[in-house]
């Protein structure tokens, strides 16, 4: 069973889905204050759009800082919905649903709107989002008599499990939030740069793995080639003096190659990544003020949708790949003082790697990757028309080949700010570039690229 995320809204269809599904599987006990289940409700009737025009105007008279706990401050009103069944409601139209509303709630009413998540061919589950309430709302009041007990100057609130008129005190909280000031803010939000198309690089894996598996091959059937006169001899008499004899086996040798393979493949896709992020282009976040407001204490969020994955970029000037599993020794003697720690320098890992930590500080974006990418940058303050772009290397890479363009999502809060500022944005998905050349160029050191990986065993 998917579990319930309350601390934001589903993004598309395909977490909507999860999220009706998830809560097919609950009971009346989770209708809060922010949360309303109806099975049977029907829009094609005045009552049933009545019944929406209430959560509206219930939903909007909360207070910001109990609200915004759950689903950044939106509130739901989910139809089609009952306990271990997601039934859907059928067919109605969104124009007669929008009267309704503006009747009872003015044309002014609270912000709203609805998400339609389909169950059959006649049947949907329809999800009424409202928007979050702010300090220096008015108190939303209804404007005409009703279904629903709906009347005429009445004011209702949404609480834990029920949406019904608020009494003497609540009214008295909900003028006092309409007498605080509202902060605003203005925001732009862009993100500077492209992502990459994830390459295709099995023909420089195959190239990689090819020749250095005849490299290590060759050796043998070099040191095993007949001695052909008096200076070999000479020669092999000062190379015994001074080397340890190859202790292994052919069988030996052969299989530590193929198990190299083996790990080879495996690291593969991570030492691809660690070539893009050296050579792509990191993005970089930039947000602008647009009023001449002095923000403090600043959080931006953007989430950006598909298969897409952040990447750290690599503060390196070493050649060659990072990443790759270290390849056996050479057939062949050792010198006695390196006979207990061997060095080959024609490998290209040596040491392990370990990959930069996210600098989550002012300033710095961090990112959390989950099939799509999360991105959070804290700001101190951001001055009065001033912008901020972030400089700390991300780049971005697309997994889906079929994608052009990433979309995505932002949130910005501020210190002293009861509002949530929110909007979109979209990441070109570069195509052109081709990086097989690149990851080549990096695997290429001591490679003898006439090799065609070919594997004939020496008898």
């Amino acid at each position: 069973m998917t579990e319930l995320d309350l601390t934001r809204l589903p993004k598309g269809q395909r977490e909507w889905a999860e999220f009706i599904a998830a809560l097919g599987m609950v009971d009346d006990r989770a209708e809060r204050y922010f949360l309303e289940l109806k099975s049977d409700v029907d829009l094609t009737t005045e009552p049933g759009r009545a019944k929406v025009a209430k959560f509206i105007l219930g939903a909007a008279n909360r207070l910001p800082e109990r609200a915004a706990r759950r689903f950044g401050g939106h509130a739901l009103l989910v139809l089609g919905v009952a306990k271990d069944a997601v039934t859907g409601i059928p067919f109605f139209e969104a124009k007669d649903l929008e009267r309704t509303v503006r009747k009872f709630a003015s044309a002014d009413a609270p912000g709203w709107d609805f998400e339609r998540i389909r169950v059959d061919a006649v049947h949907d589950v329809i999800v009424v989002v409202v928007d979050p309430p702010r300090h220096g709302d008015p108190v939303w009041t209804c404007h005409k008599d009703g279904p629903e007990n709906l009347k005429d100057g009445g004011i209702y609130v949404r609480t834990d499990g029920e949406t019904r008129e608020a009494k003497g005190d609540e009214v008295r909280v909900l003028l006092n939030r309409a007498r605080q000031v509202r902060h605003t803010a203005d925001l732009a939000v862009t993100i500077v740069g492209s992502a990459i198309a994830a390459p295709d690089a099995s023909a420089a894996l195959d190239q990689y793995r090819g020749a250095r598996k005849q490299q290590l091959l060759d050796a043998y059937r070099d040191a095993h080639r007949k001695a052909s006169g008096y200076s070999d001899i000479i020669v092999s008499q000062i190379v015994a003096a001074t080397m340890r004899p190859e202790p292994r086996t052919y069988d030996k040798y052969v299989a530590e190659i193929e198990r190299w393979e083996e790990q080879l493949g495996e690291s593969w896709p991570e030492a691809v990544d660690d070539v893009v992020s050296r050579v792509w282009p990191c993005v970089r976040v930039r947000i602008q003020n647009l009023r001449r407001t002095f923000l403090e204490g600043v959080e931006l969020t953007i989430h950006l949708n598909g298969e897409v994955r952040g990447l750290h970029r690599v503060q390196t000037d070493d050649a060659g790949i990072r990443k790759l599993p270290a390849q056996p020794r050479t057939w062949g003697p050792q010198a006695l003082a390196e006979s207990l720690l061997w060095r080959d320098p024609s490998n290209v890992v040596q040491m392990p790697y370990f990959p930069p930590v996210a600098n989550d500080g002012n300033g710095s974006v961090s990112f959390t990757n989950g099939g799509s990418v999360d991105l959070t940058l804290p700001l101190r303050e951001l001055r009065p028309e001033g912008t901020f772009e972030s400089s700390n290397g991300l780049v971005l890479v697309v997994d889906d080949p079929t994608l052009k363009r990433i979309e995505a999502t932002w949130r910005a809060t501020a210190r002293g700010h009861h509002d949530v500022y929110e909007g979109a944005l979209s990441v070109a998905v570069d195509r052109e570039h081709d990086l097989g050349p690149a990851i080549r160029k990096m695997i290429s050191p001591g490679l003898n690229e006439d090799h065609d990986g070919s594997d004939d065993r020496q008898d």
